[in-house]
């Protein structure tokens, strides 16, 4: 009893129930007429309606039965039963603007009840319906004043807070949702129309009548109120008996497709400003939709004249041509309508699909959204697959965390992933993110990864780094878990990286294609970094520095090319297994040691680059300082018992060039050498010491005799491996080097 009792009173309020299952976005819906108790037929009775939900490939999910009886404020929402060609295109029914409704036209007049059209509409009401993606139905607005004696044809809505109405009489006219009474005519400029639409916030109608054939805009914008005149699309008029039509974008521009009862299919491109005929193809359509699938193709799904009163067919068409070129493609039956009519055709609403606004940390359940945006701040983590009808925007300090969970497109919609610059995407596809919409985390239909954005792949086992990722990215982070051998993160082509590139863990593969790796911000690596024959530049334009991760994890090539303060070294040993270049800019050991393990005499390149070792720590041994050799920046060069001159193109933190050059003749092994330098400023760091000298040396005293006046005020430190003897070595010091302490007496005889 109580039971009961609740479902009267939220009828008498006049709230919508729900019986069916909700709407699956991507899904087609076709406005059925008729059912075995009331078959279309002439003479023409109202006939019961359904909104009968497909797969795109013709799939019966669900039939959503409209209204046969008044409950609450919901009113009858019955339909013609005429079965001739011109009267099948009533009832065209559309998706709102915003993708929510299901909007459609009828008659408050119960099934069964001779040729409803005939009466007058303050008599039947013309009833307008719009039906949510819960399947929801709300049949409570009325027009009692419009279309009497004729007609209502179809319906457009924004956003299902009101309605733009056409029919075979009257004009455009407006209601607001929830109307009983009289409705505005907003336009009667022509007053037989047919389809009505709503594209980029503007309002069109199709009609076949002379001067306004075929497709029209309805004054500007979304009109309410009288007046408003019609705006012929230009060099539209083929279809002489229009009905529905869609507007989409496809790469180039934007085309219209335009059911005609008549001759098929229409198709225009507007080709700078102008609406540029593409042909036709053959048929007798009514209903018509479509979409732009994720390779690029339109899609259309519509129905037709069927040829017979009834069981007219829904229809699939896939337009093999682009923008502005020539409609080509076959009409292909994915269902028939049997004993029954199929009229207007539209995707299934996206109501069910929410919005969702993330600007602090948390996690995103799986399901179906419309839109999802990440704002600033916002750390999100999915959950589960997340389909989406709309847009996935991550915004500039935004973060989404997808794992192995991915984004998809709802089927039929041509959703879009949106990663701003400063946006940050982290990775846990084992396919990454690729250019195609079929594989890795982002399989949305159109993607689009900012060179500006940051991206971090953060895997469990290994990893590409897909197609998707942009050839110039702001931050690149390699955070694999997986186990040794399974945390591989390999990359798809060569990378410019304007931030910085971290290796937290895992490892990060260059392949065989041996990539290369340009980075502007700082080079950190506390993982794996498999160099293989690949080149590393470090190219920024601000301070950067360089943790390789040890001799484990070397360069194969690597070059500075740092026009600021340079690159600093911040690892105790560096390694490089072939070629340095030093193009211009310092590379400062900062107390490491630099190892470059290619014996040839060319393995250092030097253009306008230089090593700094000035760096070190003293300590007061007796009266004098001494450098001690652990603190020391150390330029190592593997020689071996190679021949030649090998340069060690040191330079002074002022950044004046002091190279220092060794030669081997002897073919003996003279193996890894190992030079340092710095200044000693005598009298000026420790004004009542020598120093700071090299560790072990006490002094540089002849005969008992301080010689320090006398002396180049730079040491240079040598060490090697092997025991063969270096042949000749060159020094070079700053000029004010080379002079006494006082500073105005040039040092002669220097060699």
């Amino acid at each position: 009893m109580s039971r009961k009792i609740i479902f009267i009173l939220l009828i008498n309020l006049g709230f919508s129930i729900s019986l069916f299952a909700q709407f699956h976005a991507g899904n087609i819906v076709v406005e059925r007429v008729g059912n075995s108790s009331y078959s279309p037929g002439t003479p023409s009775i109202a006939c019961p309606v359904y909104l009968d939900e497909f797969t795109t490939s013709g799939n019966l999910i669900q039939s959503v039965a409209m209204p046969t009886t008044v409950g609450g404020l919901n009113r009858i929402l019955t339909e013609t039963g005429a079965t001739v060609l011109s009267d099948k295109m009533v009832g065209l029914m559309t998706l709102s603007a915003d993708g929510r409704y299901l909007c459609l036209t009828g008659y408050d007049d119960a099934p069964g009840s001779s040729t409803p059209a005939s009466t007058t509409s303050s008599s039947v009401n013309r009833i307008v319906g719009f039906v949510d993606g819960n399947a929801t139905i709300n049949t409570t607005t009325r027009i009692n004043d419009a279309f009497s004696a004729n007609n209502i044809v179809s319906v457009a809505s924004n956003d299902g807070s009101g309605f733009w109405v056409t029919g075979t009489s009257t004009g455009v006219v407006y209601v607001a949702a929830g109307n009983t009474g009289s409705s505005t005519t907003i336009s009667s400029t022509a007053t037989v129309l047919n389809g009505v639409k709503i594209y980029n916030g503007q309002l069109y109608v199709s009609t076949g009548t002379s001067s306004y054939i075929s497709i029209d805009s309805v004054g500007s914008g979304l009109p309410t109120t009288g007046s408003q005149t019609l705006g012929l699309l230009s060099n539209t008029s083929s279809p002489t008996s229009p009905t529905q039509f869609v507007f989409l974008n496809v790469s180039g521009g934007t085309v219209i497709y335009v059911a005609d009862l008549v001759s098929g299919i229409f198709k225009y491109s507007l080709v700078s400003g102008t609406w540029t005929a593409n042909g036709n193809v053959s048929g007798t359509i009514i209903g018509l939709t479509g979409t732009v699938n994720c390779t690029g193709n339109v899609v259309l799904y519509g129905t037709d004249g069927g040829g017979a009163q009834t069981g007219n067919n829904l229809f699939s068409f896939t337009d093999g041509g682009g923008f502005n070129t020539t409609i080509s493609g076959t009409i292909t039956s994915i269902h028939n309508a049997g004993s029954y009519i199929y009229k207007g055709v539209a995707f299934a609403p996206s109501g069910s699909a929410s919005d969702l606004t993330i600007s602090s940390t948390t996690n995103i359940p799986a399901g179906r959204y419309r839109n999802i945006t990440i704002a600033s701040g916002g750390v999100a983590t999915m959950l589960g697959n997340d389909t989406i009808t709309g847009t996935f925007t991550v915004q500039s300090g935004g973060t989404i965390i997808c794992g192995t969970k991915n984004v998809i497109c709802a089927p039929g919609f041509q959703s879009t992933f949106n990663l701003n610059s400063g946006g940050t995407l982290k990775i846990g596809s084992t396919l990454g993110i690729q250019a195609s919409a079929n594989a890795g985390n982002i399989q949305s239909c159109t993607r689009i990864f900012s060179t500006g954005a940051n991206y971090e792949y953060n895997g469990s086992a290994n990893q590409i780094a897909g197609s998707g990722l942009p050839a110039t990215v702001n931050n690149l982070t390699i955070t694999n878990t997986g186990g040794a051998g399974s945390n591989i993160v390999t990359l798809y082509q060569s990378e410019t990286v304007a931030g910085n590139l971290t290796i937290n863990s895992g490892a990060l593969d260059v392949t065989s294609s041996n990539y290369t790796l340009t980075v502007a911000g700082n080079w950190t690596n506390s993982g794996t970094f498999t160099c293989r024959l690949g080149l590393v530049t470090l190219n920024g334009n601000a301070a950067q520095t360089l943790n390789s991760g040890g001799t484990t994890y070397p360069f194969y090539n690597l070059t500075i090319n740092n026009n600021s303060t340079g690159v600093s070294l911040s690892t105790n040993t560096t390694q490089v297994n072939n070629v340095l270049t030093l193009t211009i800019g310092a590379l400062n050991l900062n107390h490491n040691t630099l190892i470059v393990n290619n014996n040839s005499n060319t393995a250092i390149i030097n253009i306008s680059g230089y090593v700094v070792s000035e760096t070190y720590t003293d300590v007061l041994v007796g009266s004098d300082y001494q450098v001690q050799n652990t603190s020391l920046g150390i330029l190592q060069w593997n020689i071996g018992s190679s021949n030649g001159i090998y340069s060690f193109p040191m330079g002074t933190t002022s950044g004046q060039l002091i190279p220092w050059a060794i030669q081997n003749n002897s073919g003996a092994s003279i193996g890894n050498v190992s030079v340092a330098t710095w200044a000693a400023p005598y009298n000026v760091i420790n004004s009542s010491t020598n120093g700071p000298f090299p560790q072990t040396v006490t002094n540089i005293n002849h005969n008992s005799v301080d010689n320090s006046d006398n002396t180049v005020k730079r040491f240079w430190q040598l060490n090697k491996t092997g025991a063969g003897q270096i042949d000749a070595m060159t020094f070079t010091c700053q000029s004010s080097e080379a002079m006494n302490n006082a500073g105005n007496t040039a040092l002669t005889n220097l060699v």
